[in-house]
């Protein structure tokens, strides 16, 4: 298997929407195939649950609330890689789950620590369906606030959703300088986008040390990758627009 390219983390094949375009976006269109690389769906008994963030070629990043202490590890699985969870891809992953560690700060809803990492059964090779997001430095894991423009000067925040009630686990992602970094995840809310019902999410620059200590060589800020090509696949023209966001008044925790 050649390497195709060599790269960054989070180089989507994706382009900023054009100007003028809102900042706030429910619902949206179906995104392009390979879009959003990082963005993991959590099965369990082949059901969607939960989202997940691939942060580098073992594992992902979620919420500790999609793994109640009642559901077996056994019986989840990841897929990567897929662009409609009902018709798998060429070149979309299913893999089982080696292990998963929650924070422990977490309670149950509306808590603190509503943050997990997921270790994947074996590691995946980059292609440009499966890429990892980038993980921030301390620098922009602070640079956290209100949604809109909340990431900081010259950010771009945006929430890819898998579906109105399976989005929890997944990331929200800030683009700097062309590429993204995960620096939420999707804890709960009131309902799917109502009005003065924020969606609430964990901040990942407050749990950096954290994610340090259980991932070996776990690397923040801008990482190099290698990608490597499908068979007989490339990778689509990049989109037009960022298709299927959604962006609301959220709170940080």
């Amino acid at each position: 298997q050649a390497p195709h390219r060599r790269l960054h983390c989070s180089s989507a094949q994706l382009q900023s929407p054009p100007p003028g375009s809102t900042d706030r976006i429910v619902a949206g269109e179906d995104a392009p195939l390979g879009a959003w690389p990082w963005q993991v769906s959590l099965q369990y008994e082949n059901r969607h649950v939960c989202g997940a963030t691939l942060i580098n070629s073992e594992w992902v990043l979620s919420a500790a609330h999609c793994f109640p202490k009642h559901m077996e590890l056994s019986r989840y699985r990841a897929v990567l890689g897929s662009h409609q969870l009902s018709i798998p891809e060429p070149g979309s992953l299913q893999l089982p789950l080696s292990r998963t560690v929650g924070h422990a700060l977490y309670s149950g809803e509306g808590s603190s620590g509503d943050i997990a990492l997921v270790q994947l059964g074996r590691p995946v090779t980059f292609t440009w369906q499966v890429l990892p997001a980038c993980l921030p430095d301390a620098g922009l894991g602070g640079a956290q606030g209100w949604a809109g423009r909340g990431c900081g000067s010259g950010l771009r925040l945006v929430s890819p959703i898998l579906s109105p009630q399976g989005d929890s686990g997944g990331p929200l992602v800030c683009q700097k300088a062309g590429l993204w970094f995960v620096t939420g995840v999707i804890s709960w809310g009131e309902g799917c986008a109502l009005p003065n019902r924020p969606g609430v999410y964990i901040r990942v620059g407050a749990y950096l040390d954290w994610i340090g200590q259980h991932v070996p060589n776990a690397t923040f800020g801008v990482v190099n990758i290698t990608s490597y090509s499908l068979p007989g696949g490339v990778p689509p023209s990049p989109a037009p627009t960022a298709l299927l966001l959604a962006t609301w008044l959220l709170s940080i925790l």
